[in-house]
C-alpha cells in the first residue's frame, strides 16, 4: 500500500522549506535595504554637519577681516591718511601682529599704486601689482562694493605660496574713495579652521565662488593650477550655483577636479 500521508508531508515539508527560505531571502534583501538606507542617511548627516560647519567657520573667518580693516581704514583716515604715510604704516604693521592669519597688510591707491606694505619699511619701491593675476578685475571689485571683496586664491609677488587677497575700500564721510587696504591671507592660514574636522575616506570640504571658480579645497589634491585657475564645470556645481536652487541640499556624480564618483 502506497505510503500517501508519507509523500503529502514531505511535499509539506518542501513546501515549507522553500517558503521560509524565499521569506528568509526577502527578509535579507530587506535588511540589505535597509542597512544601505540607514549607512547613506548617516554618511548623508555627516556630511551635511561638515557642510555647515565649514560654512559657518568660514564666514566667521572672513567677516572677522571686514570688521577689521573697515575700522583699520577709518583709523588711518583719523591720522592724516595718505598724507601721513609713516603713521599710516605704524597702523597697518600693527594691524598685522595683531592679527596671526595675516601674512601682510598692504595700501593702494585708487590707480592701483602699491604705496605702502606692512613688511617693508615706508618709503620703500615695491614691484607693480598689475603683474599679479587677476589684479585688475579684482581691484575694480573692490571699488565697486562697500564691504570686503574677498578675491581668488593666487601666488604672491612677495612670498611664492597662493595667497586670499582680502580688499576693503576706504571711504572718507562724504562717501568719496580715498584708499584700498589690502589683506594677505596664506591660503594655508584660512584651511586651518578645518585640519581638526573628521572627514569620511576620500572626504573634501571646499568653497566655490559664485563665478564658478574654487576659493578653497582641503585636503587638496592635483596641481593647484588645475584647481584654482580655471571656474569648474560639470552638472554637480552647476546645480549648486543654480539661482533657482534651494539653499542647501544633495547631489551626486563625477568630480571635474579627479572625475570620481563623489556625492
Amino acid at each position: 500500500m502506497p505510503d500517501s500521508d508519507g509523500r503529502d508531508s514531505k511535499r509539506r515539508f518542501a513546501s515549507a522549506l522553500a517558503l521560509l527560505t524565499f521569506l528568509a531571502g526577502l527578509t535579507t534583501a530587506g535588511y540589505c535595504i535597509y542597512a544601505w538606507f540607514t549607512a547613506r542617511g548617516d554618511q548623508l548627516a555627516q556630511l551635511d554637519t561638515l557642510a555647515q560647519f565649514a560654512a559657518r567657520s568660514s564666514n566667521f573667518f572672513f567677516d572677522q577681516f571686514g570688521v577689521g580693516l573697515r575700522t583699520l581704514g577709518q583709523n588711518i583716515l583719523a591720522h592724516g591718511g595718505l598724507s601721513d604715510l609713516p603713521e599710516a604704516h605704524r597702523m597697518i604693521d600693527r594691524y598685522r601682529r595683531q592679527s596671526a592669519a595675516v601674512a601682510r597688510v598692504n595700501v593702494f591707491s585708487i590707480d592701483g599704486s602699491w604705496l605702502l606694505s606692512s613688511n617693508k619699511p615706508a618709503g620703500t619701491r615695491l614691484p607693480s601689482a598689475h603683474e599679479l593675476p587677476h589684479w585688475e578685475e579684482d581691484m575694480r571689485a573692490a571699488l565697486g562694493v562697500l564691504g570686503l571683496s574677498i578675491g581668488r586664491p593666487v601666488p604672491g609677488i612677495l612670498s611664492p605660496a597662493r595667497i586670499i587677497p582680502l580688499r576693503q575700500t576706504v571711504r572718507d564721510t562724504a562717501g568719496r574713495i580715498q584708499f584700498v587696504l589690502s589683506a594677505v591671507i596664506p591660503l594655508d592660514n584660512q584651511q586651518e579652521i578645518w585640519n581638526k574636522l573628521d572627514f569620511p575616506a576620500d572626504g573634501v570640504v571646499g568653497l566655490v565662488r559664485d563665478d564658478g571658480y574654487l576659493q578653497s579645497l582641503y585636503p587638496a589634491f592635483g596641481s593647484e593650477s588645475h584647481m584654482y585657475e580655471q571656474p569648474l564645470s560639470g552638472q554637480i556645481f552647476r546645480g549648486a550655483l543654480d539661482q533657482s536652487s534651494p539653499p542647501n541640499g544633495h547631489v551626486e556624480g563625477a568630480s571635474p577636479l579627479d572625475g570620481q564618483y563623489r556625492l
